[in-house]
């Protein structure tokens, strides 16, 4: 409630009580006096009640101009609210998307089997396959891209193309709707940075390996390439804009 409505409500409720003083003191004049009419009551209510009701209804105004105040108070921390439920919850939903790249990497396998061997008895041998797994199934895999002297295993090149294939979308479509979905700054920050240093450690070496190959005759390797040009042309384009809005920042600070 504002100062001046107080005021104006204190002076009302003066007047009133003052009101009632004044109709139940003697008249002044004769023809003005209120004893002779009824009872004293219906006279002072009959007098006072268009007071009263002014009174009423402007307290009735104050209540409904406070509970507008409030609506939009509450209206306002709904507003709030929700544009903290929606920055946490794309956040998380990018947060676990780049989860699943890293989960995917650490789960592709590179399995070697060998061929039949025979030993100086003529009789076959057999070696266990061996299993390798994320980093370690990338570095396997690459070395045998260019280089022919691993003639006595057996191993499947093109599924792991397909694979990390696979990745390499998935860190572009990562990429954009981080730039899309996540509005606040810091937050893109945060991505951009750590998908940059992850790119850069775990991605880029191999895709730049793979797409040197000239093993692979029945794979387009441009596609790796092209691929691998265009995540990382979208990560020096988003680091560029990070250090841009940090200059803006300080320059802002000045």
């Amino acid at each position: 409630m504002r100062k001046n409505e107080i005021i104006y409500l204190l002076l009302g409720i003066v007047l009133l009580f003052t009101s009632v003083y004044l109709f139940t003191r003697p008249a002044i004049f004769s023809d003005f006096d209120l004893t002779k009419t009824g009872p004293i009551g219906d006279t002072i209510g009959g007098i006072t009640a268009p007071l009263i009701n002014l009174i009423g209804a402007y307290l009735v105004y104050i209540s409904f101009k406070a509970q507008v105040s409030a609506n939009k108070i509450q209206l306002d921390t709904l507003s709030t609210e929700r544009i903290r439920y929606e920055r946490e919850n794309n956040f998380q939903m990018q947060v676990n998307h780049f989860n699943e790249i890293k989960n995917a990497v650490n789960n592709l396998e590179f399995i070697i089997d060998s061929k039949t061997i025979y030993d100086f008895s003529g009789e076959r041998t057999y070696r266990d396959p061996v299993n390798y797994k994320g980093i370690n199934a990338l570095n396997e895999f690459t070395k045998r891209l260019n280089r022919y002297n691993f003639r006595d295993e057996i191993y499947d090149l093109y599924g792991m193309l397909l694979n990390f294939e696979f990745i390499l979308l998935t860190i572009n479509e990562l990429l954009e709707n981080v730039d899309r979905q996540i509005l606040f700054v810091e937050d893109k920050k945060y991505f951009f940075k750590n998908i940059n240093i992850y790119f850069d450690s775990f991605i880029l070496p191999f895709a730049i390996t793979i797409s040197k190959s000239d093993r692979l005759e029945n794979y387009d390797i441009d596609k790796i390439e092209n691929l691998t040009n265009l995540v990382a042309s979208k990560v020096l384009k988003f680091k560029k804009q990070i250090e841009d809005q940090k200059r803006e920042n300080q320059n802002n600070l000045h």
